[in-house]
């Protein structure tokens, strides 16, 4: 039994999160490992080999295996006795001494086990549950078979391959579950754990309590007549999702389902936010994270078997969790580069200022040396996209000749890495991402199962190294966060609701730029068609045909079809369907926007998508936040701190290979647009001499080499905006850029 002096160990002691889950901050250790007792043995090593403190990390992401709850637990005794030699080995103390948070893996929409033979949970459940009443409750009388989720068929959805246990998913919305789930949570607790690592979210179900569930949103939100004219309802009660699930297979429109899709998202929100508040209950520092599997390369397909999307989740968590695709780390040579700056930016806009943690695996590499510059490539990536990356040093199921082997190479580059960004940590704390160009993910077209390509955009958009930022559907509810940039890109975004086109009209009219591709605003937030005009149709009157025409090509293909225009004191463009080529869902491959390129004048192909920048540089009123001489095999971000007057210009050379070769990068010219103080919306009382702080000084630092080079710095002032421009002489892997810059109250020369 749980006694009064356990639940005081939890809560005495505990690491404050606001001193670990912030940018600059973050170093995520993930402890997936073979160790069954990991947690009580790690912190413990000696410290010149302890690889949590040798790495600098504050978060330890780890498992205890007596309290893997889904699997069934051991005997009372059993699990009295780890627990205790947990407390007593001084391991917990020891991290929470250090500044370290620890957290638990659950699987909490899950159980395993054959039903039939009643193994594991279900040995569990039959002969155990009533010793762990003080976790769970009383025993449920319904037995846990009848906890599954229900496919759109009415079966139980029940996961088993040749290689993997059999398992059931089980409903958020039934009863029992949430009970047990919290049982697990305060399990957690007892083991040590701040907090936990939800895994698995619950995907679709259609059993009769998320019917429930549904109607009851459906009743909270619309009035009787709005039910009527949207969905076709005239007794909510007849409402049954497997229904009109396979209904919509021969509708065109199915708004019913797509307000379905959305409410999964908005069901899961609860729960989750039901979950942290007991786990705060329990211990007040309390910290809750999920896996948001954009195993994809993009988020819109994690939706098909997961109930995002992410910028609801971050509503309750406390930092966003990305599985990626297994073997997409980051690397490179002359010719080709995989990068993962699209879903980090996405990832960035829907954090809502928390903190982005992303794990992406690296696999078996031939040759083990190679990976001490890939998972460097790996933390620079992340942190100049103001994210973590969350490394591994022993993954489950190798032999341990191999994990020495292979670990302590990873791990080089881990420390290597981590004591320069830990030791430069006050370059970090408080800094903003900034550009002038914003690109909207907008995962409503999810509910929808409506197709729209940002990541393709912002692989384009960093190729031609134009700095930009990702907005999501809430940044376009009133306009707010869109003042900030001087151009918006639509990538095909076929729903948006009134409100949404209002804003981004109020945007235009105002002064702001605009890209819209295709098919963008012709369906209502329901999915409906909008029968009449177009949603834009007041933005696409009276337009005129791109320029750089050649005029022995057919007008009607091409770029020749792309259309410029104006709207009170903004600029349109308009690129239609039919002016480029279908476009990859990820951003992991180059994308060739322009179909018929002869349509190009030759002077102007100095690169494939030339034009497309320039079409930036024309909605935004000839001015963008940055310029860099590198080709694509190089990326850069830029964040204002604005506390310390500083900007940090982030450098990654993507040219390295699996086989861990590096090719260093030379003399970059690079020019900085300092912030805008007005629209980073700091300060509107600033004169317009005053709003773009001019630059003073700029020092080039790196982990790849020992010394601070200060670098002949020019300023120069565009279009109200001043510039700080450089040359950086050396990019082996990772530069950091720091310009310091003063604000001026009045103009001076």
């Amino acid at each position: 039994m749980a006694t009064l002096r356990d639940s005081k160990m939890q809560r005495n002691g505990s690491v404050n999160p606001a001193n670990v889950l912030g940018y600059g901050k973050l170093r995520y250790l993930a402890g997936y490992t073979n160790d069954p007792f990991a947690t009580k043995n790690w912190p413990l090593v000696m410290p010149e080999k302890n690889i949590i403190l040798k790495s600098k990390s504050t978060l330890f992401h780890s498992s205890e295996k007596v309290g893997y709850t889904w699997k069934g637990l051991p005997p009372r005794e059993e699990f009295n006795k780890i627990k205790a030699e947990m407390w007593n080995s001084g391991a917990i103390s020891q991290l929470r001494k250090h500044g370290i948070i620890l957290i638990y893996y659950i699987a909490s929409t899950r159980i395993r086990g054959d039903e039939r033979k009643r193994t594991e949970f279900y040995d569990f459940y039959d002969h155990r549950w009533e010793e762990y009443e003080d976790y769970f409750g009383p025993k449920p009388s319904v037995d846990p078979t009848e906890w599954a989720r229900v496919t759109s068929t009415g079966e139980p959805a029940i996961y088993t391959t040749e290689c993997t246990p059999r398992e059931h998913g089980i409903c958020i919305n039934k009863p029992f579950v949430r009970n047990y789930v919290k049982g697990a949570i305060r399990i957690a607790v007892d083991l040590g754990a701040q907090g936990v690592f939800f895994d698995d979210s619950p995907i679709f179900c259609y059993c009769k309590y998320c019917d429930a569930k549904f109607r009851e949103h459906l009743r909270r939100k619309f009035s009787l007549k709005n039910l009527k004219e949207i969905f076709g309802i005239n007794d909510i009660n007849e409402v049954v999702s497997s229904k009109f699930v396979r209904e919509r297979l021969t509708k065109l429109e199915n708004p019913l389902f797509v307000e379905w899709r959305r409410f999964r998202a908005i069901n899961y929100v609860e729960y989750l936010a039901e979950m942290r508040e007991y786990g705060q209950s329990l211990i007040s520092n309390f910290v809750l994270t999920d896996n948001a599997c954009l195993w994809e390369g993009e988020p819109y397909r994690q939706y098909d078997f997961a109930v995002g999307p992410i910028e609801e989740w971050i509503k309750v968590l406390d930092l966003m969790f990305i599985e990626a695709k297994q073997y997409g780390n980051p690397k490179g040579n002359k010719s080709f580069k995989e990068t993962n700056s699209p879903v980090l930016k996405y990832c960035h806009g829907a954090s809502r200022g928390k903190a982005v943690s992303y794990l992406t695996n690296m696999g078996t590499l031939e040759y083990p040396p190679a990976y001490t510059p890939l998972v460097k490539i790996g933390i620079a990536e992340c942190h100049a996209n103001k994210a973590s990356f969350i490394y591994i040093p022993r993954w489950s199921g190798w032999k341990k000749e191999k994990v020495d082997k292979h670990n302590q190479y990873l791990m080089a580059g881990v420390e290597e890495y981590n004591e320069f960004l830990a030791s430069h940590e006050s370059l970090f704390v408080g800094a903003k991402l900034y550009a002038n160009v914003a690109l909207l993910c907008s995962l409503q077209q999810a509910y929808g199962k409506q197709m729209s390509y940002p990541m393709a955009i912002s692989r384009m958009l960093t190729d031609e190294q134009i700095p930009h930022l990702m907005l999501v559907d809430g940044d376009l509810e009133n306009g707010e966060k869109l003042q900030q940039f001087d151009a918006l890109i639509l990538p095909e975004v076929p729903m948006m609701s009134n409100q949404q086109i209002k804003t981004v009209e109020k945007f235009v009219e105002d002064g702001g730029g605009i890209i819209i591709f295709g098919p963008t605003a012709i369906m209502d937030e329901y999915g409906r068609l909008r029968s009449k005009e177009l949603g834009f149709h007041r933005l696409l009157k009276n337009m005129e045909p791109w320029g750089h025409i050649d005029r022995r090509i057919d007008p009607v293909v091409g770029v020749n079809t792309t259309r410029k225009g104006y709207f009170g004191k903004g600029r349109v463009i308009y690129i239609p369907r039919d002016a480029y080529i279908s476009f990859p869902p990820t951003g992991r491959d180059k994308v060739v926007l322009f179909k018929e390129m002869a349509s190009i004048t030759a002077d102007k192909m100095t690169s494939i998508n030339i034009v497309f920048t320039e079409i930036i540089g024309w909605v935004c009123h000839g001015r963008l936040s940055g310029y860099c001489s590198a080709n694509s095999t190089v990326e850069y971000t830029l964040m204002d701190q604005p506390e310390k007057k500083r900007v940090i210009v982030h450098l990654v050379n993507y040219k390295v290979d699996r086989k861990g070769i590096i090719i260093p990068e030379k003399d970059i010219f690079l020019k900085i647009a300092m912030p805008n103080r007005l629209q980073m919306n700091e300060n509107f009382s600033l004169s317009p001499e005053a709003q773009t702080p001019r630059p003073k000084s700029a020092q080039l630092l790196s982990p790849d080499f020992k010394e601070r080079i200060r670098l002949n710095l020019k300023k120069t002032k565009e279009n109200d905006w001043w510039y700080a421009e450089f040359v950086v002489p050396q990019l082996r892997i990772y530069d950091i850029v720091v310009i310091d810059y003063e604000t001026l109250d009045k103009e001076e020369d």
